[in-house]
C-alpha cells in the first residue's frame, strides 16, 4: 500500500511493518560456520554449508570470513549466490564475538561449526551458551594424530624432529616416523607448535566433530577415534563422517557454466590424450577431491565386495586364515576381509599381539572382537571342546556381527573354520552367504573327517578300541590309536562335535584346504571323486596351499618370556657356525609339552647319538590343560634335564627356552627335524626342504605321522609306547637314522624335490594360484555380480572352450594365467609355446 502515491504512511506503520519483518526474521534457525582463512579450508566448508542445506532447506547458513593474511583474490569465486547462505567479513582483527552477538539478536544460532585452526572461537561458543562443533578439513589419520598430541607430548621431552628413526604408536595408525609429522609439529618449541598443542587439548570440550570423510575409506582409524583410543584421559567428541565434500565438477563459479574460451589449456591437452595414461602430480591437499580417482571409486561404490573369514580362536587357525586372506588380496586387491574373532578360550594374548601386527602391515584385512562369552565348565578331556563352545556361544554375536558388516559391503563369501562349522547354517540358511568350510590340516584328515559318519554307522565301538582301519578311501591302512585324538571315544563331547559338523559339511558351498596337489594327490583325488562321502555330495575342494607364516614374520604367541626378543639372533647365530644339514631341531608346537621324566629321556637320547642339536624346551604339563597355551614362566633348565647334560654338550648343542624362531630356524640349511607333526609346521618344513623325525603329540598328528612316513615319506617315525612314552633309544636310533642312514638320505632327496613342487604350486599359472582364481570366480558368480547371462556364457564356451572373461576374473591375471586358468576348469592340462602371444 506504500507505493501508491496519494498514500502517505504514518511513521507508526513504518515502524510497525519494520518490527514484523525482525519479529519473522527472529524465528528463523540459523548456524554459523567458521573457516580459516586459505581457500581450500574455506571451499570445504562452503560445501559442507550447502550439504546441510540439501537436508534442512529452511535452515540459514552464516559463514564468518576473517581477512586471509594474503591478499590473493582466490575466495571470491567461492562467495556464490546462494540465498541461505550469507557471508559476514571480520575486520583485520576478527571480532566473532560481537558478530555472533549480532546474529543472535535476529536469528536462533543452532551451533557453530569452526575450521580446527579457529578453536579460539570455541570458548566464545560457551559464553554465548551456543553449541560448538569443529570441522576437520583433513582427514581422520590427521585426526587421530592431533588427538593424540597431548599424549604424545608428555611421553617425551624431545622435540619429534630430533627422535630420527624412532616410530610412533598412533591409535588406529601404522607406525609413524617422527620426522614424518606435518612441518608446525617438529619443533616442540616452536611457537606453532604451542598452538596446536593448545587447539588439542580443546577438542574434547566441543560438542562434536565433523570430518571431511567417509568410513569406508578410513574405517580402521575412525573406529580408534570412536572407541576413545586417541584421547585416553578424556572424552573424544561424538564422530560425523560428512564427505567426501568437494568442489562439482566446472562448478567453482556461482552458476556452474562455462564458456568455451574459459576452458583450461590443460584439460584440452587432456582431452587428446588415451585413458589412465597421464600421470597427475598433486599436492594432499586434493587427495579428497575428485582428481583422486581411487577415492572416487570408493565413494561411488560405498558396497565394496568383502570376503568375510571366521577362524578358531587358535593362534595356528588364525595364522592359517590370515595367509589365506593374503592370498586373496593378491590376486583382488580391491577386496575388503574381514576376519571375526571370537574369545580365546584361554587369555594368553598371542591373538592380540598377532592381530595388532597385521593391522598395522594389511589394511585391507580387517579385524572384528566378538564380545567375551563366559565358558560354562573348566575342564574337558581336550583343547577342541573349549573351542566348540565358545564358537558356539557366539554363534548370535556372528550373526550380527555379518548383519553389520553386511550394510557397508557387498559379502560374497564367507570361509568358516572347520572347527567353527557351528556358524554354516548361519550363514547359508539365514543370511543366504555361499559359505566355504576351511581345512587347517591336509586333505588326509579331510579324507578321514569326510568319512566319519560312514565310519562311525560301520561299528560301534569306539575307534581306541578298533585294531585298525584297512579300507578309508585315499588313505593307507591306519591304526585305531592313530585316527584322529578327538575320534577315539565316540562318548566324548569332541567327538559327537566332529561327527556334527562332518555331516554338515557337504551343505557348504565349498571347500578350502592348505595343501597341493603334488603333495597328497592320490587323496585328494578320492574326495573330488566323492569316495569320502559316499551317501552325500563332496562340495568342490580348491587346494590352495602351501599357506605359511612368511620367514621373519612372528606368529605373535610364541614368547613366553620377556628374554626371548635376544634368543632368535642368538641361537640363529649359533647355527650360521654349523655345517650344513647338521643339527637337529627339537621343538614341539604351541601346545606341545612333555613331562619331566620324558625330557631327560629326549636329552640322554640326544647325548647318545652324538649329533648337534637345538632343542626348545617349555615347562612340563599340569592337569590344567589351559597352561599348554597361556604364557608362562621360562623352564628351569638345570632342575629339568639331567645333571650335567648342559655343559657335556655345550660344543655340539643348544637349548633355548620357551620359544624360538621357528620358520627362521628352518629355513636355515643347517637343520633336519624332529616335529610334532602340526600341519603349519608340516608345511613349513616341507616348503624349506627340511627332513624330518614325526614325533605326533596330539589332535589329528598321529595320522599326519601316518601319511608323512607311509605316503610322502619325508619322515622317519619316531616309535612311542601305548602312554606315548619315547624311551631315550628310540631318540637316538631316529636322529641317527635320518642324519646317517641310506633311508635318511633318501628322505633329504625328496624333502628337496618337494620344496620345488611346494614353490611351483603357489607360482602364478601353479595348480594353487589357479584353484584361488577359481573358488574366486565361483564366489562372484554366486553374488549375482555377473554382468553376463549363463546362456551366454554356454554358448561362448561351446564354440571357444578355452575363453576366458575378463571381467569375470579381474584384471590382476596375466593373458597367460587367463588361458591356463580356463583349461584347467575345463579339465585338461596346457602350456604355452614361444610366440603364443602373436599367435
Amino acid at each position: 500500500i506504500c507505493s501508491h502515491t496519494y498514500f502517505s504512511p504514518h511513521p507508526k506503520i513504518l515502524q510497525c511493518l519494520f518490527l514484523f519483518h525482525l519479529s519473522r526474521r527472529a524465528m528463523e534457525e540459523a548456524l554459523v560456520l567458521y573457516p580459516s582463512p586459505p581457500i581450500g579450508h574455506l571451499v570445504s566448508m562452503v560445501e559442507l554449508g550447502k550439504l546441510i542445506l540439501t537436508r534442512r532447506p529452511s535452515l540459514s547458513i552464516h559463514i564468518l570470513i576473517a581477512a586471509s593474511p594474503y591478499v590473493a583474490g582466490k575466495a571470491d569465486h567461492c562467495l556464490c549466490q546462494f540465498s541461505s547462505i550469507d557471508f559476514h567479513h571480520l575486520p583485520l582483527k576478527p571480532h566473532v564475538h560481537e558478530e555472533l552477538l549480532n546474529l543472535s539478536k535476529r536469528y536462533k544460532i543452532h551451533g557453530l561449526v569452526m575450521d580446527f585452526f579457529c578453536s579460539s572461537g570455541l570458548s566464545v561458543a560457551n559464553e554465548l551458551d551456543i553449541p560448538g562443533y569443529f570441522f576437520l578439513t583433513s582427514g581422520a589419520c590427521f585426526l587421530a594424530f592431533f588427538l593424540h598430541l597431548p599424549t604424545l607430548h608428555q611421553k617425551t621431552s624431545r622435540s619429534f624432529k630430533d627422535m630420527k628413526d624412532q616410530y610412533l604408536d598412533i591409535p588406529g595408525l601404522p607406525p609413524i616416523l617422527a620426522t614424518d609429522l606435518p612441518n608446525p609439529f617438529l619443533d616442540r618449541d616452536n611457537q606453532a607448535y604451542q598452538q596446536f598443542l593448545d587447539f588439542s587439548t580443546q577438542f574434547p570440550q566441543a560438542s562434536g566433530i565433523m570430518i571431511n570423510t567417509f568410513e569406508l575409506l578410513e574405517s580402521k582409524v575412525i573406529k580408534a577415534i570412536s572407541d576413545g583410543l586417541c584421547v585416553p584421559n578424556n572424552r573424544t567428541p561424538p564422530i560425523s563422517c560428512i564427505g567426501p565434500l568437494i568442489v562439482a565438477d566446472d562448478k567453482r563459479g556461482g552458476n556452474g557454466k562455462i564458456s568455451p574460451e574459459d576452458v583450461h589449456e590443460c584439460l584440452s591437452w587432456l582431452d587428446s590424450q588415451p585413458s589412465q595414461s597421464v600421470l597427475g602430480a598433486i599436492h594432499q591437499g586434493t587427495v579428497m577431491g575428485n582428481s583422486y580417482w581411487a577415492g572416487k571409486q570408493r565413494a561411488k561404490t560405498a558396497m565394496d565386495e568383502a570376503v568375510v573369514l571366521y577362524p578358531s580362536p587358535t593362534i595356528g587357525h588364525l595364522i592359517s586364515l590370515v595367509e589365506l586372506g593374503k592370498h586373496l588380496l593378491s590376486h583382488r586387491p580391491s577386496l575388503s576381509v574381514h576376519v571375526l574373532l571370537a574369545t580365546e578360550p584361554y587369555s594368553a594374548g598371542k591373538l592380540d599381539t598377532y592381530v595388532s601386527s597385521i593391522s598395522g602391515t594389511f589394511p585391507s584385512i580387517k579385524f572384528h572382537h566378538l564380545p567375551t562369552v563366559t565358558l560354562s565348565t573348566t575342564s574337558a578331556t581336550h583343547h577342541e571342546t573349549f573351542i566348540f563352545e565358545v564358537l558356539r556361544l557366539s554363534k548370535p554375536l556372528v550373526h550380527e556381527q555379518l548383519l553389520s558388516i553386511s550394510r557397508n559391503y557387498t559379502i560374497s563369501g564367507i570361509i568358516i573354520d572347520f572347527l567353527a562349522t557351528s556358524a554354516l547354517s548361519l550363514a547359508t540358511e539365514v543370511l543366504n552367504i555361499p559359505a566355504y568350510i576351511y581345512i587347517t590340516s591336509c586333505a588326509s584328515f579331510l579324507c578321514s573327517y569326510l568319512y566319519l559318519p560312514t565310519l562311525h554307522q560301520k561299528t560301534t565301538k569306539s575307534f581306541r578300541d578298533v585294531k585298525d582301519f584297512p579300507d578309508i578311501p585315499g588313505l593307507p591302512p591306519i591304526r585305531g590309536t592313530d585316527m584322529v585324538k578327538p575320534f577315539l571315544d565316540r562318548e566324548d563331547d569332541a567327538y559327537i562335535h566332529f561327527l556334527d559338523y562332518a555331516i554338515q559339511t557337504p551343505k557348504a558351498k565349498g571347500i578350502i584346504i592348505n595343501t597341493f596337489e603334488r603333495l597328497e594327490s592320490k587323496v585328494i583325488k578320492t574326495i573330488s571323486d566323492g569316495l569320502c562321502a559316499p551317501d552325500n555330495r563332496t562340495p568342490p575342494l580348491f587346494c590352495v596351499g602351501p599357506l605359511i607364516l612368511a620367514e621373519g614374520q612372528r606368529e605373535g604367541g610364541g614368547s613366553n618370556s620377556s628374554s626371548d626378543d635376544a634368543v632368535p639372533d642368538e641361537c640363529v647365530t649359533w647355527l650360521d657356525s654349523q655345517p650344513s644339514q647338521s643339527v637337529v631341531f627339537l621343538c614341539f608346537g604351541s601346545l606341545g609339552l612333555l613331562t619331566e621324566e620324558q625330557l631327560r629321556e629326549i636329552a640322554a637320547g640326544l647325548e647318545k647319538s652324538g649329533q648337534r642339536f637345538l632343542w626348545v624346551v617349555r615347562n612340563p604339563p599340569t592337569n590344567d590343560l589351559s597352561v599348554a597355551i597361556k604364557a608362562q614362566r621360562d623352564p628351569d633348565l638345570d632342575s629339568l634335564l639331567p645333571d650335567g647334560f648342559l655343559e657335556r654338550t655345550k660344543e655340539r648343542g643348544y637349548v633355548v627356552k620357551s620359544w624360538a624362531p621357528q620358520v627362521k630356524i628352518l629355513n636355515h640349511s643347517s637343520v633336519v627335524w624332529v616335529t610334532h607333526c602340526g600341519w603349519n609346521s608340516t608345511l613349513e618344513a616341507v616348503c624349506a626342504g627340511v627332513p624330518m623325525v614325526a614325533w605326533p603329540l596330539y589332535a589329528e598328528q598321529r595320522l599326519n605321522r601316518v601319511v608323512l612316513v607311509e605316503e610322502m615319506k619325508l619322515a622317519l617315525s619316531m616309535e612311542d609306547s601305548e602312554d606315548g612314552h619315547v624311551s631315550a633309544d628310540e631318540v637316538e636310533k631316529k636322529v641317527r637314522g635320518l642324519m646317517e642312514s641310506e633311508e635318511g638320505e633318501q628322505i633329504r632327496e625328496r624333502a628337496i624335490a618337494m620344496k620345488e613342487a611346494a614353490r611351483a604350486a603357489m607360482d602364478e599359472g601353479g595348480p594353487s594360484c589357479v584353484k584361488t582364481s577359481k573358488q574366486q570366480m565361483e564366489r562372484k558368480s554366486n553374488s549375482g555380480i555377473s554382468k553376463v547371462s549363463s546362456s551366454w556364457k554356454e554358448r561362448w564356451e561351446k564354440q571357444w572352450r578355452f575363453a576366458m572373461r575378463i571381467e569375470r576374473e579381474g584384471p590382476w591375471l596375466s593373458p597367460e594365467l587367463h588361458l591356463r586358468n580356463r583349461v584347467a576348469m575345463l579339465g585338461g592340462d596346457g602350456y604355452t609355446t614361444p610366440g603364443w602371444k602373436e599367435s
